[in-house]
């Protein structure tokens, strides 16, 4: 059994009953779309880690990149994914999750373009 996250207690404050069949992390993606800033910090504080861990990955796949900090990473993209859950354009944490990655990976490649231009 794994052990488990400091964000488990965050994460089961909002889980629903499964009667409704979504997820906790699928509701909070919801609840942020509709704009309001608590929606959302509850949301970022939920994922925060499973997307620096995400990003990590991203740029070792990069290695000559000049962006080294994860979290520079998940900035640059944030602002993205916040205009996609306002405009329902995510439907669930895996989309969610996907949506963020291929983000991420643009990120890459436009640095990586920035740079063979300079």
């Amino acid at each position: 059994m794994p052990l488990p996250t400091p964000f488990d207690s965050v994460i089961d404050q909002f889980r629903p009953e499964r009667a409704t069949g979504w997820g906790s992390i699928t509701l909070l993606i919801r609840n942020a779309g509709t704009g309001e800033s608590e929606h959302k910090e509850e949301l970022w504080t939920a994922v925060l880690l499973t997307l620096r861990e995400t990003a990590t990955r991203v740029l070792a796949t990069f290695p000559n990149s000049s962006i080294k900090n994860p979290d520079e990473l998940i900035s640059g993209v944030y602002e993205k994914l916040q205009a996609r859950m306002g405009n329902d354009e995510i439907s669930d944490r895996h989309h969610f999750f996907a949506t963020a990655c291929t983000h991420f990976r643009w990120a890459m490649l436009d640095e990586l373009k920035k740079r063979r231009v300079d």
